[in-house]
């Protein structure tokens, strides 16, 4: 499949654990949908809070997991417990690749500063607004599928870059 990108820089998925869940805690029913999509484009997945209380489906994925860091910013987010994933992100993802974040939680939601392109809902949404980061909003997984396909689809535009995210990203690796 020939879809404009190389082995080496194939888009990185950062998709936070609780987005797998809907607003009543149960398992949404495009999940599998979702991680086929994901790698059926061969795109790279990163899983952030995975508790292991969801059942995923079989694919190949990395786990990041959040840790304490004085370094990031998220840190300063009101009732922010100064965990965070961002030391885990970066180092997996290159200069080149497009990132693709899908957030929910609190502990995620500084990853959206990284990203070209972002779904966000519930906390990372707010955090995206009182940032003024451009953001899809999504209720269930299926919004993000909708996205994915239509707008990003085989034969449509490529994933842009933001500018914003690559100077983010670029500050991270020179200053740690």
């Amino acid at each position: 499949m020939n879809d404009g990108f190389d082995a080496g820089n194939r888009p990185v998925v950062i998709l936070d654990a609780a987005c797998l869940l809907t607003r009543h805690a149960n398992t949404d029913t495009h999940t599998a949908a979702l991680f086929a999509h994901i790698d059926t484009k061969s795109y790279n997945l990163i899983l952030l809070n995975d508790s292991g209380r969801i059942p995923l489906p079989k694919t190949k994925y990395t786990v990041a997991s959040a840790r304490r860091d004085e370094s990031c910013t998220c840190r300063l987010i009101e009732h922010h417990t100064g965990v965070c994933h961002r030391n885990s992100i970066l180092p997996t993802i290159g200069t080149e690749q497009p990132v693709i974040a899908i957030l929910s939680s609190d502990v995620s939601c500084c990853i959206a500063r990284y990203a070209d392109v972002i779904f966000a809902r519930d906390n990372a949404a707010v955090y995206c607004n009182r940032h003024r980061i451009p953001h899809h909003t999504f209720a269930i997984l299926f919004d993000i599928l909708h996205v994915l396909q239509n707008q990003y689809g085989t034969g449509r535009a490529m994933f842009k870059r933001r500018r914003q995210a690559e100077l983010q990203r670029k500050d991270a690796f020179e200053s740690e």
